[in-house]
């Protein structure tokens, strides 16, 4: 991940932060389909991440591979694949932070204003 939130406001990563530099790569362990609807409530508030099925790691590049092909999928794209490897492209989006909004504590990002485009 990149971002704290994906899908409606479930916080897969809720220590992502866009601005540095790093990937979030949240990992769970196999689970019962009744042990993962228990966990739901957590894992949209972001509260899952200390829980021992769970391992939490932060990189600027990582690798996932598997034995066997393993279903990913990116940003609504679903494939199939052995191994994938993540990078960081350092400033490859710019964001625009609407006037007025909040950041999470801690955040510091420069704010360029300029005036609305005309269409």
């Amino acid at each position: 991940a990149n971002g704290r939130f994906y899908g409606g406001g479930y916080q897969s990563a809720p220590l992502a932060m866009p601005e540095d530099g790093l990937l979030d790569c949240m990992s769970i362990s196999t689970v019962s389909r009744f042990r993962i609807l228990s966990l739901l409530k957590k894992y949209t508030k972001g509260e899952h991440i200390h829980l021992p099925i769970c391992r939490y790691v932060k990189g600027k590049k990582m690798t996932v591979s598997s034995d066997k092909k393993t279903v990913y999928n990116l940003d609504g794209e679903v494939f199939y694949a052995n191994e994938i490897t993540f990078s960081v492209l350092p400033k490859g989006v710019r964001f625009v932070v609407p006037k007025g909004s909040s950041l999470p504590e801690g955040t510091e990002i420069p704010m360029v204003e300029k005036e609305p485009a005309t269409v």
